[in-house]
């Protein structure tokens, strides 16, 4: 049976009127009341201290522990001041990061109930909280700590120790599993490639707010390479090196010659054949040095005696595998000592087939990749179904391994191309001859050289490398 619409009109307005007056019975609050005022300064103190807390998590946690040591030893005094304050706290990161969020979450979820004492319940409430705690909880004070997270953090130190004892009993398992299965909280260390950006970052002549001469970074820069860098790599061949038996005599015309042939040191040794005047020897041992210069001011009857027994300069030796950075201190710290002799040890020829072996498996998997990978691909399958064999995949198969030379060489592997390779060496293998003696010399000009070397724009722009390109197979 179907009734009036005016009995259904009749039936809602009721029902409203049962709802407002149940409204009114639940949420009589009187505005002028103590309670209502409590509630609102309530509120008040609630937004401030969850933006307190929001902005010391994004400023202590933005503040790198290795940058506040920094700031600790070479900073000015207040920030001396506001790195010691800090450092105690954020050497624990996760123990900080939980105490500081497990207390914003109190404060949050705390909010929405007392506005349930000024509004209806439901959705109201939660908009006007919700509005507060985005507007002056969230964005105002991340960006307030942000820029002067240093100084605030310091000032609210000792509060957020009280926060991690008081939440310690909590904190303190979520930190350490925190740190189970993410590692410890610690400072970034900068390797020698970043260090140099970071260096580079703060060229005057390339960027306004850089702090450095060009002269500066580009010598900086230099010296970060020599730690990676060998001496073996910048020496002078041995060929080049004018080297004479102890028992030979000069001449002011020999000197003059040898000067103007470009020589600017004699390098003494003894041997047991003295035939050997003019060339290296294996058993040759070097005494010292001549500096051809200081011959030029003896007289003819002065020069008329053995080099042997002339004042002969001490050498340095190292070894090729020396960093060139070891050997400019050495240089730095002798007294007459101005040329290092280079060595080819038996230690360095060891270290060089380890190397050449380890680059030769790499390729070797690189290829092995590249096989799989084209076997899946349309084109293989294709030039086997009316091919019965895809000329690709064969030549790569029966190479088992590149040569010692193509480590040195970059090679491309592109669809369709015959790799011409005959080499039957096994990936273990190094062909190549290595003999030990001398290697050459490094002065200390040499090392001036390489400390002044003019560099290169570095390219600071992100570039992905994704995966590695099996596809080339480089040094």
């Amino acid at each position: 049976m179907l009734l009036k619409p005016s009995v259904y009109n009749a039936l809602i307005f009721l029902f409203a009127q049962s709802a407002l007056a149940a409204k009114d019975e639940d949420h009589n609050v009187d505005p002028r009341s103590a309670e209502f005022w409590g509630q609102i300064m309530a509120i008040i103190v609630l937004v401030v201290l969850s933006g307190i807390v929001a902005g010391l998590t994004l400023g202590l946690m933005s503040l790198d522990t290795t940058n506040l040591s920094i700031l600790e030893i070479a900073g000015t005094p207040k920030q001396q001041y506001y790195a010691s304050r800090i450092i105690p706290i954020r050497k624990n990161g996760h123990i900080l990061l939980t105490t500081l969020l497990l207390t914003n979450t109190v404060l949050n979820e705390t909010l929405p109930i007392l506005f349930d004492g000024i509004f209806s319940k439901g959705f109201i409430s939660v908009i006007a909280s919700t509005a507060l705690l985005v507007l002056f909880a969230e964005i105002l004070p991340q960006a307030i700590f942000s820029k002067h997270g240093l100084a605030i953090g310091a000032m609210f130190a000792v509060p957020v120790r009280v926060l991690i004892v008081i939440w310690s009993i909590v904190a303190w398992p979520i930190a350490k599993f925190l740190d189970y299965l993410l590692g410890t909280h610690a400072g970034f260390t900068y390797g020698v490639a970043e260090f140099g950006a970071l260096i580079r970052l703060h060229n005057k002549s390339h960027y306004e707010d850089g702090t450095l001469k060009n002269e500066t970074v580009n010598m900086l820069q230099n010296v970060l390479d020599m730690q990676e860098q060998y001496i073996g790599q910048i020496v002078t061949p041995v060929s080049t090196m004018l080297m004479l038996h102890e028992d030979t005599t000069l001449t002011i015309t020999a000197v003059l010659q040898y000067i103007k042939n470009g020589y600017s040191h004699i390098f003494v040794y003894s041997t047991e054949d003295k035939e050997q005047l003019n060339m290296i020897p294996d058993d040759q041992k070097i005494l010292g040095v001549l500096d051809l210069k200081t011959l030029l001011g003896l007289d003819q009857k002065e020069l008329n005696v053995s080099i042997g027994s002339m004042n002969l300069n001490p050498c340095l030796t190292a070894s090729s595998r020396t960093p060139t950075i070891q050997v400019m201190s050495n240089l730095l710290q002798a007294e007459n000592e101005k040329i290092v002799l280079v060595y080819y040890t038996e230690q360095d020829i060891e270290i060089v087939k380890q190397e050449q072996d380890e680059k030769l498996r790499a390729m070797a998997s690189i290829r092995a990749t590249e096989i799989k990978k084209h076997a899946k691909s349309i084109k293989c399958a294709i030039r086997r179904l009316f091919r019965n064999a895809c000329p690709v995949c064969h030549n790569l198969s029966i190479t088992e391994s590149p040569t010692t030379g193509d480590v040195f060489k970059s090679q491309k592997i592109e669809e369709g191309t015959v790799v011409d390779n005959t080499s039957s060496a096994p990936a273990t293998i190094v062909t190549t001859a290595l003999e030990s003696g001398l290697l050459g010399i490094v002065t200390s000009t040499d090392i001036l050289k390489q400390l002044s070397f003019p560099r290169q724009n570095l390219n600071l722009e992100h570039q992905d490398s994704g995966q590695l390109n099996a596809s080339k197979i480089v040094q």
